[in-house]
């Protein structure tokens, strides 16, 4: 549970400001849904956590779900202008938090 805890935490802490910083720059999107809706999009994690891919490439199938989850929502409920950026914004957030991940996979296992 504590690697669960500490995996969620930080993958708040990389997609959350990433998807702000890119999204804002949409002209139709106000800063105040958009962080809420950043912070919504993070419940996809639990799900992903929950069903662990037991492969490589099923975790990046599950992964690239995952950004379509997150593509359309950030689209619909930040109002963002288009789908296309919006799937973007969720592919380069996604990314990021999935590096960090890897990195810190080791760590992440020794806790258990």
């Amino acid at each position: 549970m504590l690697a669960w805890l500490i995996a969620f935490l930080l993958t708040c802490a990389v997609e959350v400001p990433v998807v702000v910083a890119l999204a804002k720059r949409d002209a139709s999107v106000r800063v105040g849904r958009l962080v809420a809706v950043a912070f919504a999009l993070q419940a996809t994690h639990p799900l992903l956590w929950l069903l662990d891919p037991p492969s490589l490439g099923l975790l990046l199938v599950a992964e690239v779900g995952i950004v379509v989850v997150e593509g359309l929502l950030l689209w619909r409920l930040a109002r963002m202008s288009g789908p296309t950026v919006a799937l973007l914004v969720a592919l380069i957030a996604n990314c990021a938090s999935f590096a960090v991940g890897l990195l810190l996979a080791p760590l992440l296992a020794s806790i258990g």
